[in-house]
């Protein structure tokens, strides 16, 4: 870990591992887009800048890398680590940055660059990312599981809606598992949004855990099924009024998620 203060650019030795061609490829261990706004661009639409072309053999690869990603005007911090062996802190994070005051940032950790970008396009809203991960969760649930065997679920994420790429328009993206891999595009809602806002956002006040900030974490689909099926435990070990109540929310909420996002009236399944 040697950046420190902000953009920095790193060499990678390369052996390829098809002809054993030695080269090597320049990237950054740390991208500030307040100093270089031009690399948010790169990294968001050039699903390229992680792969190194042998110029011997012409394979493609790709870098696996830590990167560490920093908005320091919207105070959110978003740490590429492919190594799943590996966490980070905010030790670690002043060792490689410098010292300051980083308690009030959002801080996530993300495996790969598709969920770097998603992570990005997320904390650029003015939700909390969070929201997107509960809604992208509930969605595929909704689905028959003949239907989920149609979709491929490390692609399914969320984009922009729209070209124009405004922020708080983002969309669910399915992808089939046929030969074009067609996509589908479902818009979230800003009333779906909300209501899931009421509904999470509290449960995560309480919480000191869940707080997202000044520590790094891993928010994704599989956290988001964790705490829904936590919840969904919880209102089945409850007793009387709050059993009924707490159920009821949920279930309304995947029955609300059925009409924001398909337009129908689908009942939430056990799976």
């Amino acid at each position: 870990m040697t950046a420190k203060g902000g953009t920095h650019a790193v060499e990678i030795a390369i052996t390829c591992p098809k002809c054993q061609g030695e080269g090597s490829f320049k990237t950054w261990d740390c991208i500030d887009t307040d100093k270089n706004p031009e690399l948010r661009e790169r990294l968001l639409h050039d699903p390229m800048l992680f792969f190194y072309f042998c110029p011997k053999c012409f394979s493609r690869i790709r870098i696996d890398a830590p990167c560490l990603y920093i908005d320091r005007g919207r105070e959110f911090m978003v740490w590429l680590v492919p190594d799943t062996n590996m966490e980070m802190n905010l030790g670690e994070l002043r060792d490689f940055f410098g010292a300051g005051d980083y308690e009030n940032y959002c801080c996530r950790m993300v495996r790969s660059w598709g969920e770097w970008r998603e992570k990005i396009i997320e904390l650029e809203s003015s939700y909390d990312d969070r929201l997107y991960e509960f809604i992208k969760y509930g969605a595929f649930h909704l689905l028959k599981e003949e239907e989920k065997k149609q979709f491929y679920l490390p692609a399914y994420h969320v984009e922009y809606a729209e070209d124009n790429e405004k922020n708080d328009e983002l969309a669910l993206i399915f992808m089939k598992n046929d030969e074009d891999k067609s996509t589908y595009s479902y818009p979230i809602s800003k009333n779906m949004l909300e209501i899931s806002n009421d509904i999470f956002q509290p449960l995560m006040e309480r919480i000191p855990e869940l707080s997202g900030k000044g520590a790094f974490q891993r928010y994704d689909y599989d956290w988001a099924q964790m705490v829904i099926d936590h919840l969904l435990s919880a209102a089945m070990g409850a007793s009387g009024n709050d059993k009924d109540s707490l159920k009821k929310i949920i279930v309304l909420w995947f029955q609300g998620l059925g009409k924001e996002i398909f337009g129908a009236d689908i009942e939430p399944h056990k799976d």
